[in-house]
């Protein structure tokens, strides 16, 4: 069984340390680990996938909870074999309605199968969406949580050149933005000369960004694709 093992917390000396003793202590096959130490926040953060067989789950959950308590982290250990068949979703959503529309109307259609557990948004243009499914609303923006949306449009940049084919990426979270390594899925859809700026922008929000949206949703609750030391790849 495939474990993954997260841990976050003030950074200090020896954090790691206890946790590798312990799954190699175990005899399991580490198959990705990944640390990292925020100086300027004082943070650390680690990410251990590992193999051990089913049964020994629990045991490993309790063992390197009662760690984290030791050390002060707060460590999570799970597997998605715990949740094979409906995969719980949180849905990020902002200004455009479309995007989570696609994922839960996907959702309820059975063409992505998972559960929408909850929606967090920085701004309230999306509740009405979440509680006409029945989806759980969290809203963490403030007065200052507004993006300037206009400035994040990448649709003027590619009009002003005179583009005739624009896309959309779904992608791991990453610092860059759309960087390769961590793309799930692209879409592009392509323009006769001439079309208006707004007709682009309505057809890009509307339709291309939802539709790839939906469907990298699904190749990651499908598991055709994960994440492995930051690079998408294809499950056999």
């Amino acid at each position: 069984m495939q474990i993954l093992i997260t841990a976050v917390g003030p950074d200090n000396s020896g954090l790691a340390d206890p946790i590798i003793h312990y799954v190699t202590g175990q005899g399991a096959n580490i198959a990705e680990i990944q640390m990292y130490d925020h100086d300027e926040e004082a943070v650390f953060a680690m990410l251990c996938r590992i193999e051990l067989p089913g049964d020994r789950l629990a045991e490993t959950r309790q063992a390197l909870t009662e760690i984290g308590r030791l050390k002060g982290l707060s460590v999570r250990v799970w597997s998605p074999e715990e949740r094979r068949e409906r995969p719980r979703l949180a849905i990020c959503a902002t200004y455009r309605p479309e995007p989570p529309l696609a994922v839960l109307r996907a959702i309820r259609d059975k063409q992505i199968r998972a559960e929408a557990a909850v929606m967090i948004g920085n701004r309230n243009a999306c509740r009405s969406i979440a509680e006409q499914f029945g989806v759980d609303w969290r809203l963490i923006g403030d007065a200052d949580g507004k993006a300037d949306d206009e400035r994040l449009q990448p649709y003027q940049d590619a009009y002003t050149g005179r583009m005739l084919t624009y896309g959309a990426t779904c992608h791991f979270i990453v610092p860059e933005l759309d960087a390769g390594n961590q793309i799930i899925h692209q879409s592009t859809f392509t323009v006769p000369p001439g079309t208006k700026l707004d007709e682009i922008v309505r057809i890009g929000q509307t339709d291309n960004e939802p539709r790839c949206l939906v469907e990298g949703v699904r190749r990651v609750v499908s598991r055709e694709v994960q994440l492995h030391f930051h690079r998408v790849v294809k499950r056999t």
